[in-house]
């Protein structure tokens, strides 16, 4: 059984990229169990903060040690991606080069209203990872170009199903 850890890039309650990873969940896989990884209550990275860091850090940084794969819900913010995933990943990269990042599977998804759905976010995404000693899944890429009954299609559920597969091997 894989452990899939989520982490939706965007605050807002009823965001699209938080249904999408509802939507993920709700299809499942047998080989997989999903949680979600909090982090809406992590302060701005500070190196101040480093030696002695808030609570919110240090469970986030526990969740993520407990999964085997890290699957990014990307929201597309002015063509790039959102200001608290960056700060997320920013904290749980720390300590420098032995953060609990480094050497998790990482995945990405995401949803939005324009055509490209959140390509150039997760392009950005992908530069960013690496560096952090992530191991890219590469297959399938998901950009979803949001759409009215977007989540009862039948041929989309199908796509999110192959997308889930694809985690578990």
């Amino acid at each position: 059984m894989k452990k899939i850890g989520i982490i939706v890039g965007s605050l807002r309650q009823n965001s699209l990229n938080k249904q999408l990873a509802e939507k993920f969940v709700k299809i499942g896989h047998p080989e997989l169990e999903f949680s979600f990884i909090d982090i809406k209550e992590l302060p701005l990275f500070s190196e101040d903060l480093e030696e002695n860091p808030p609570s919110a850090v240090v469970q986030m940084r526990k969740d993520i040690q407990k999964v085997d794969t890290v699957l990014f819900m990307v929201p597309e913010y002015n063509r790039s991606v959102s200001g608290v995933l960056k700060n997320a990943i920013d904290w749980a990269s720390r300590p420098y080069n032995q953060g609990c990042l480094k050497g998790k599977n990482a995945a990405m998804a995401g949803v939005a209203y324009g055509m490209a759905g959140t390509a150039v976010a997760q392009s950005h995404l992908r530069s960013i990872l690496p560096v952090v000693g992530m191991n890219l899944i590469q297959q399938p890429e998901m950009y979803i170009t949001y759409k009215e009954g977007i989540w009862e299609d039948e041929k989309t559920s199908a796509f999110f199903k192959s997308f889930l597969k694809a985690l578990a091997q």
